[in-house]
């Protein structure tokens, strides 16, 4: 569980050489917390779905404790270790207020976090600046930053100058690591970046505060941990990759035959739900007949007793009448 800190004044690119290590840690697919602003779009290929945390710029012991395992703590081997990078320390960590109220549970929250696999890099001007239990119990490398612009050029440097040139050696990054907290300890090696690459990927003018805010006439504490979207989501990519899954899935995909088409439709009909139209069907004809049975009165049906005593006899039709002269004739 290594532990790193960066020193240098000003402008030697103390943050540079951190934000290259979480962009080393994040390829790696392993989560990294930090106070610093990132932009991981513009750090990590389109493709990244790694987890980086975004802690308060001067975080306490509760933003640490929400804080999840890097990885599986039964995880024996330090190849899955997240990064935790805390930039400027000689503001929150100092050595003269070491009676801070919350200093002693911080400290002991740090001392475990290789427990929950969790390596360290603290950035400051000086070492010599932050709390002494930190630097000695936390940290066994110390990172001298150097600028190699600031440099002039060996023997040749005065005369470039003469010549209106410049006489600074090209602008590189430099990193000697010293495995202990002194520059007479063995250097073990030398980091380098360029940085043009690393530029856009965080801010390089951030200012932190306290994270204390008024609101109405009260002082409020705003401090709280979060979440960066991981780069896939911030480019996009993901629902690019996605849907040419399902355009790849569409295209690959086999005719079925009559008979798979016929198989598959069986399996999905229920034997329950094949009988249920006839169900509903017999339901709405007893009910319709029981409406026609009952709700219009008694129907009389033809040849019923009752029906026949209510016809009427028919009556014989009149004889015609017979006149008289007829009748004279027929004497």
């Amino acid at each position: 569980m290594p532990g790193w800190i960066i020193q240098g004044v000003r402008g030697e690119g103390k943050s540079l050489c951190a934000v290259a290590k979480i962009r080393e840690y994040l390829n790696r697919g392993c989560p990294v917390a930090t106070n610093l602003d990132l932009y991981l779009e513009n750090l990590l290929p389109d493709e990244n779905q790694a987890i980086a945390y975004r802690l308060p710029d001067r975080p306490r012991y509760e933003d640490f404790l929400a804080l999840p395992p890097a990885y599986d703590p039964k995880y024996k081997l330090e190849d899955k270790n997240g990064l935790i990078v805390l930039d400027e320390l000689a503001l929150w960590m100092n050595a003269r207020s070491w009676k801070e109220k919350g200093r002693k549970e911080l400290i002991e929250w740090l001392l475990l976090s290789r427990k929950d696999h969790w390596d360290l890099i603290l950035l400051t001007q000086d070492h010599e600046l932050i709390d002494k239990q930190i630097k000695n119990t936390l940290c066994d490398y110390l990172v001298q930053a150097s600028r190699t612009d600031r440099r002039k050029i060996p023997y040749i440097g005065p005369i470039l100058q003469f010549m209106f040139l410049s006489g600074n050696m090209p602008k590189y990054h430099l990193y000697d690591v010293y495995y202990g907290m002194s520059f007479l300890d063995a250097r073990v090696e030398q980091w380098r970046y360029r940085g043009t690459d690393l530029y856009d990927g965080y801010d390089t003018n951030q200012r932190f505060n306290d994270g204390n805010e008024i609101l109405g006439k009260r002082l409020i504490d705003m401090r709280a941990i979060y979440t960066y979207l991981p780069a896939c989501y911030l480019t996009k990519q993901i629902y690019v990759n996605r849907l040419q899954t399902t355009i790849d899935d569409i295209l690959d995909a086999k005719p079925l035959i009559f008979d798979e088409v016929e198989i598959m439709a069986k399996k999905k009909i229920n034997p329950a739900d094949a009988q249920r139209p006839k169900i509903i069907l017999m339901s709405l004809f007893l009910v319709g007949f029981l409406v026609w049975r009952f709700g219009f009165g008694e129907v009389k049906l033809p040849g019923s007793g009752d029906s026949l005593k209510q016809v009427l006899p028919v009556q014989a039709a009149p004889a015609p009448a017979v006149s008289s002269s007829n009748t004279a004739a027929v004497a």
